[in-house]
């Protein structure tokens, strides 16, 4: 007998338990399990399984909201999928659940049940681009990014410099370095030259998000970085204070928020104009996973780096720089100012003398 696993990982029954949710539509459910398997012939158990649990979803829906799936709106349909969206799917899964819904009212129609079809006029999702999503610093904008960071306060500076640091050249979450303690960063003796404060001590730390721990091995410029403002901040740390204060009057020396180190870092981002494009403080580590692929070419280094638990999270980043590369007319051996360069810019100061 075919099962399936609810949303919250109970095995279900398909041809008892949901069906008897569904009350007066099993057989319904059932005549759409019988019109995939002669529609499609060698559909999958699998395949059935799926249309199967996304119909009676979409059924179980309209009966807690009190809509009667035969005479359903257009209206009605379309806050169904904006109550999909809300429930944080993925563009690609509403997309596939709009379509075998579709396809339900098809069996519908065509087996006399209901000559309701307003789903139809229900537009599809755009569907983005993942890499779309992503947004990242150059490496020229990055060095323009830390330029530009300065305060009255030197400690300030330090700080704001060490977070930026942390998350552009560290891949750390804004969640990471908000929780960051003192105990949280290990001293070891230096085995390579990398990460490395002086020539015997590097420096790692450990952070935690999403209940996964991981390590960071640092640069040594940030290393060094992040000990100076230490020193400065703390004379006599202990492992319990946090890393990041606060430096204002209201909460001196209290946690930073991860709110306060978006506004800090929104404050650097808008003095380069760059917060205009939508770049925030994440893209401070897609800048890390970009940059880091771009300088290795190694997606296993990136994953590891990032702490990504899904390898295909991470490669992204090779989609993203493979983006860059991709007009395949980008190597065509042929010169556009060639012989008429000349002629060419004549006849844009013709024109731009004419505007005048």
């Amino acid at each position: 007998m075919a099962n399936e696993i609810d949303k919250q990982g109970t095995e279900i029954d398909i041809n008892q338990t949901q069906i008897q949710q569904t009350d007066d539509y099993a057989n319904i459910l059932i005549k759409f399990i019988d019109f995939m398997k002669l529609e499609n012939g060698t559909v999958s158990p699998d395949t059935i399984r799926t249309y199967f649990s996304i119909v009676t979803y979409f059924i179980d829906y309209c009966k807690k909201n009190s809509i009667d799936p035969l005479h359903i709106t257009k209206e009605q349909f379309q806050t169904y999928r904006n109550y999909l969206i809300d429930e944080h799917r993925k563009r690609s899964t509403i997309q596939t659940y709009m379509s075998v819904i579709k396809r339900f009212y098809d069996m519908l129609i065509e087996r006399h049940i209901t000559d309701n079809n307003e789903i139809k006029h229900v537009k599809p999702m755009i569907m983005q681009d993942d890499t779309e999503k992503i947004k990242y610093l150059t490496l020229d904008q990055l060095q323009q990014l830390f330029d530009v960071i300065k305060d009255e306060n030197p400690l300030v500076e330090l700080r704001d410099r060490t977070i930026i640091a942390l998350m552009a050249l560290g891949g750390a979450r804004t969640v990471e370095v908000a929780n960051l303690k003192v105990r949280d960063i290990i001293y070891e003796q230096n085995i390579t030259t990398h990460t490395s404060v002086n020539n015997d001590v590097s420096v790692r730390i450990t952070v935690q998000a999403k209940r996964h721990r991981r390590t960071i091995y640092l640069r040594p410029d940030v290393a060094n970085l992040l000990m100076t403002y230490l020193t400065a901040l703390y004379n006599k740390p202990t492992p319990d204070n946090y890393v990041f204060v606060s430096m204002s009057n209201n909460n001196r020396g209290g946690k930073l928020t991860r709110r306060a180190i978006r506004m800090i870092v929104d404050k650097y981002l808008e003095k380069i104009n760059m917060k205009l494009t939508g770049l925030s403080a994440h893209a401070l580590r897609h800048t890390a996973g970009t940059l880091a692929y771009a300088s290795t070419k190694d997606l296993n280094k990136v994953q590891k780096f990032l702490g990504h638990v899904d390898p295909k999270t991470t490669s992204i980043y090779v989609h993203v720089l493979n983006r860059q590369n991709s007009n395949p007319l980008a190597d065509l051996p042929i010169d556009i100012y060639s012989k008429n360069a000349t002629s060419s810019a004549n006849s844009i100061n013709s024109v731009n003398n004419i505007n005048e």
